[in-house]
Order: C-alpha cells, then structure tokens, then sequence
C-alpha cells in the first residue's frame, strides 16, 4: 500500500479501508502478531536477546 504526491481523499479513504478490513489489513496485523510474540520471546529470561546481552557484558565488561 503505497500513496503517491497527489492524493485523494477517496484513495486515502480506500486503503484505510482495507488496512482495517481487507484481506491485506488482516494480513499485516497477522504479520505484526508473529513479530510481536518473537521479540517477546527474545525478551524472556534466556531468550535469544538476553542471551546476546550476557554475552556482551562477559565480552566486553568482564574480559
């Protein structure tokens, strides 16, 4: 989805339309979930982030 320099009201109001109720809206907020529970994921408490930070402070801090 994509608007280009001249922009109309009706072509805004038609891909707000299908952001929120279209197929290609409906995918994206999919997308968006999946992203959503990995960076959590990575988050936790040995979770692949958490990890790369104790990696980093026994890297760097600690050598």
């Amino acid at each position: 989805m994509e608007i280009g320099d001249e922009v109309r009201r009706e072509e805004v109001e038609a891909l707000i339309r299908e952001a929120m109720e279209g197929e290609k809206g409906r995918e994206m907020r999919q997308r968006v979930e999946e992203l959503r529970e990995s960076a959590v994921a990575s988050a936790r408490s040995g979770g692949r982030s958490m990890r790369n930070v104790d990696r980093l402070i026994n890297e760097v801090l600690l050598a």
